[in-house]
């Protein structure tokens, strides 16, 4: 049996998919492994704007939109997310689980500082924001940030083709 945490600087290549491979014994080299994330997801933010808005949706089962936005905002905004815990509810979390995670990376991680890996991992690390303590205005206007930075930094022809439009003679403007 192998025991393999999902922590990137104790996965062989540094994430699953190579990892497995090796584990296996098989050869990286006749596969294509991909490092880009292949389950990206939208910030909260945008998850709790859109569960407030249940008319842009034909029924209970309509993604498109949500896949809509997945393609259209900026991957900085699809890889990351804020923390969904408060501080208090992670810290018990860590602490009720705190002899177990011990007892596994003692058992299954020989060779590397458990002391490091555990402190990196395994405890609540400090956060900007967290959603547990946003109101529901905070997380609109953060929504919005999202949408307007990704609307501005967009290299998509749907924003940034401004070529077909005449720009304005702007002397036209001085003569009256």
């Amino acid at each position: 049996m192998h025991v393999r945490f999902l922590i990137p600087e104790l996965l062989t290549g540094g994430n699953p998919a190579q990892d497995f491979f090796h584990v296996l014994g098989l050869s990286q080299g006749e596969y294509k492994i991909e490092n880009d994330a292949r389950n990206p997801s939208l910030d909260v933010s945008v998850l709790h704007v859109l569960s407030k808005n249940p008319h842009l949706f034909s029924d209970v089962h309509d993604n498109s939109l949500t896949l809509a936005l997945t393609r259209a905002l900026s991957k900085k905004f699809r890889s990351t997310n804020i923390q969904m815990l408060s501080a208090k509810q992670e810290a018990r979390i860590e602490e009720s689980f705190r002899d177990e995670n011990f007892w596994l990376l003692n058992t299954f991680c020989s060779g590397v500082d458990v002391d490091r890996i555990y402190q990196t991992y395994f405890t609540p690390r400090k956060a900007d924001a967290r959603y547990s303590e946003m109101s529901d205005i905070d997380l609109i206007y953060r929504c919005l940030g999202i949408v307007l930075e990704s609307i501005a930094f967009s290299g998509s022809d749907a924003f940034a083709d401004h070529s077909k439009s005449r720009p304005p003679n702007v002397s036209e403007f001085d003569q009256k």
